[in-house]
């Protein structure tokens, strides 16, 4: 059952926000029409939001474990700047293999357009933010626009995608990682990477990484990076975030100052500007 609390956020200042924020969460929100909680949401939405920037962000957890609860400090900072982010849950591996996650990831963005200006969001100004297999599946969604058509929604509503610590090249990954992820297949494995799908119709795309990320986990940025400007795709930021490694990347988006944090309020205020034709 979807429940809602009306907080006076004084936690917000010492997020960062500078003053106190009334702030509705509304938790457990179906996305899907069943009653799985893996298939739920929470929003957390400025007290007053009225055109407020649309944020998505997906939690990590390898495909395999993780909740949108973990996002409850990135929702409430995001608030208290005047964004409102919708936190979704997946389900994961073992229970399902790709497409299983994407499939969820895509309801979800595509509930958030119908329903974000319940909220006090503007669906025109999309932003889609994940960290690490939730940054893969942000990058999949705006790369392979076919998850975001079966939902019914177009690549073009996305206005920008923020991986943070994600990953683009599931073969460098797939190995490794149980069978029941994306299965045997090389072909699947190919097919299931961002990295294989980019166009110049991406769009832009905001790459952080922490300086304490493992090698390959690096080269993954630094590589995707590269062939989006190689296919003629907006200009991507790229970002190595110094003294953080790939947890307190995530975990410190609500310290004031924080570089990770204001890197993403800088992208989604320079792409969530709407025209009047828009």
């Amino acid at each position: 059952m979807a429940t809602e609390m009306l907080l006076t956020m004084a936690m917000l200042m010492a997020a960062g926000a500078g003053s106190s924020q009334r702030l509705h969460i509304h938790q457990d929100i179906p996305y899907r029409g069943t009653d799985d909680v893996r298939q739920t949401l929470d929003v957390y939405a400025p007290d007053g939001a009225r055109d407020a920037p649309l944020l998505v962000f997906i939690h990590g957890g390898g495909l395999l474990f993780g909740d949108k609860a973990l996002v409850a400090h990135v929702g409430q900072r995001l608030a208290a700047a005047g964004i409102v982010t919708v936190a979704p849950n997946h389900r994961f591996s073992p229970a399902v293999t790709h497409p299983g996650h994407i499939e969820d990831a895509a309801a979800a963005v595509a509930w958030a357009l119908q329903h974000g200006q319940d909220f006090g969001a503007d669906p025109r100004r999309l932003i889609l933010a994940g960290h690490s297999s939730g940054g893969y599946l942000v990058g999949l969604l705006a790369t392979d626009g076919r998850w975001l058509d079966a939902a019914g929604v177009k690549r073009a509503a996305i206005r920008g995608a923020a991986p943070i610590s994600g990953f683009f090249h599931v073969p460098r990954l797939a190995p490794e990682r149980p069978q029941s992820v994306w299965g045997e297949d090389d072909a699947v494995w190919r097919d299931a990477s961002p990295a294989h799908h980019i166009d110049a119709g991406v769009p832009p795309m905001l790459l952080l990484y922490a300086d304490g990320d493992d090698d390959a986990r690096k080269a993954e940025n630094v590589d995707f990076a590269a062939a989006l400007r190689a296919a003629g795709a907006p200009e991507p930021g790229l970002i190595e975030v110094r003294r953080r490694d790939h947890r307190t990347i995530f975990t410190t988006l609500n310290l004031p100052g924080d570089a990770s944090m204001n890197a993403l309020l800088d992208f989604i205020a320079a792409h969530t500007l709407v025209q009047a034709d828009d």
